[in-house]
């Protein structure tokens, strides 16, 4: 609230930053299926790799009190182990709809008036019909039934019953 209406910034926490970067991962691999191409499961983690380096860089880090080198060398042993598993079980499985592309964006309009803007991790095609998968990377594991109660949904809920993100 307050410093998003003052404008004042706060440095991400390592966190948020190790999710961005596997999600790059995901959405090289996504992008590379989409197009009719493999990726492995060890391109999908160098790519979320390179990624935490460039933003490691380019950004000031809250390592929460933390020793920042240490705590680069464990994000980036993190993403090194647990990418090509999340690839190799999950990621690849997924069967990405060849009419939209990963990181579509979408408005949808309610009947407030008020339109929300989302951006589609990957759309996947499921016996016939469209699925949106939204990545989500969390410091610690989500209560089972907590992906029910996300924003996430209402856009889930408009492919479901339209059959187009549009």
């Amino acid at each position: 609230g307050f410093r998003y209406v003052q404008g004042l910034k706060k440095p991400p926490q390592r966190f948020l930053v190790v999710g961005s970067s596997a999600h790059k991962g995901a959405e090289h691999g996504w992008a590379a299926i989409g197009s009719g191409t493999k990726t492995s499961p060890s391109e999908v983690a160098d790519v979320a790799i390179a990624e935490y380096d460039r933003a490691t860089k380019e950004t000031v880090i809250d390592y929460e009190g933390k020793d920042p080198q240490a705590s680069h060398s464990e994000d980036k042993d993190m993403l090194g182990r647990t990418m090509p598993e999340f690839w190799s079980q999950l990621g690849s499985k997924v069967r990405v709809s060849t009419n939209i592309p990963p990181e579509s964006v979408i408005d949808v309009n309610m009947p407030s008036g008020v339109t929300l803007r989302a951006i589609l991790d990957v759309v996947a095609e499921e016996n016939g019909q469209l699925k949106i998968h939204d990545l989500k990377t969390a410091k610690k594991k989500w209560p089972a039934g907590k992906e029910h109660e996300e924003l996430q949904s209402i856009y889930q809920e408009r492919v479901r019953r339209t059959g187009t993100w549009q």
